[in-house]
């Protein structure tokens, strides 16, 4: 596909014919097979499945990785009660994770 030449989600592959009528009033649907695509066109709360937060990156270096990629980490809490995986580092405190219970 031109539109997309290096996407392996975006393909005319991907799209199937559901259904179809050519009643009076002619409809159909059609599914598409890619993973997310729903985001795209509906609003979405995503919410942990396995664990009780979701970790959104804060640091550079956090971002595409894990928080149990990192060594001598450990839950802070802010005046206003948002939590962070944070890192000491030197006399500093880095904040690579918020946790926080959904996203939209």
């Amino acid at each position: 596909m031109t539109i997309y030449p290096y996407s392996q989600h975006y393909s005319p592959d991907k799209v199937t014919r559901e259904e179809a009528s050519n009643g009076q009033r002619p409809e159909g649907s059609v599914s598409i097979d890619v993973p997310g695509i729903t985001r795209a066109y509906h609003s979405l709360t995503i919410r942990p499945r396995f664990k009780r937060a979701l970790t959104i990156p804060m640091h550079r270096s956090a971002y595409g990785k894990s928080a149990s990629d990192f060594d001598n980490t450990f839950i802070k809490k802010n005046k206003k009660g948002n939590a962070f995986i944070v890192q000491k580092q030197g006399r500093k405190l880095i904040r690579l994770f918020r946790l926080v219970t959904k996203a939209f």
